[in-house]
């Protein structure tokens, strides 16, 4: 955040581009929220979408709302092929199809007592394969830095 503010501070003008991503977080209530989008394209936003824009408005900060429909590159059937490599319904879909803000907890992570495992007891195991996953985490449940998660499949 300090180098987005930083940056909106010394620039006469800035166009950014952002994925959508947890509503909650800085950058939207001071930065995206407060922009608006011009009158003629206001009828392509998803309600959803218009109520987040909710922070004093500042003059001449234009939100913009892009679809599929604007990339002129993408086919017909590459579009409806990224669409349908999505499940309606979850979070991504949310995401990258509908262009929608949303934040997941728990989709890589679950954070159960039996499935983890103390040092002391992975010590005890034999391993034959390991399989690393590495994310940020996100969640209440837990810090919200790195977060490994190792598969193990062992010989007892």
């Amino acid at each position: 955040m300090e180098f987005i503010r930083e940056s909106a501070h010394r620039c006469e003008y800035e166009l950014t581009s952002s994925n959508p991503d947890d509503p909650n977080l800085a950058v939207y209530k001071e930065y995206l929220n407060r922009s608006r989008p011009l009158e003629k394209y206001r009828s392509r936003y998803p309600s959803e979408l218009l109520n987040q824009l909710n922070e004093p408005e500042v003059a001449n900060w234009v939100h913009w709302y892009f679809t599929f429909d604007d990339n002129l590159g993408l086919s017909e059937e590459a579009k409806q092929d990224k669409i349908n490599a999505l499940a309606p319904g979850t979070k991504i879909y949310k995401n990258k199809i509908l262009g929608l803000r949303g934040k997941a907890t728990g989709l890589a992570f679950n954070y159960t007592k039996k499935n983890i495992i103390t040092k002391e007891e992975a010590k005890k195991l034999k391993f034959k394969r390991f399989s690393v996953g590495v994310d940020t985490s996100y969640s209440k449940k837990s810090h919200d830095k790195l977060t490994f998660v190792l598969i193990r499949n062992n010989i007892r």
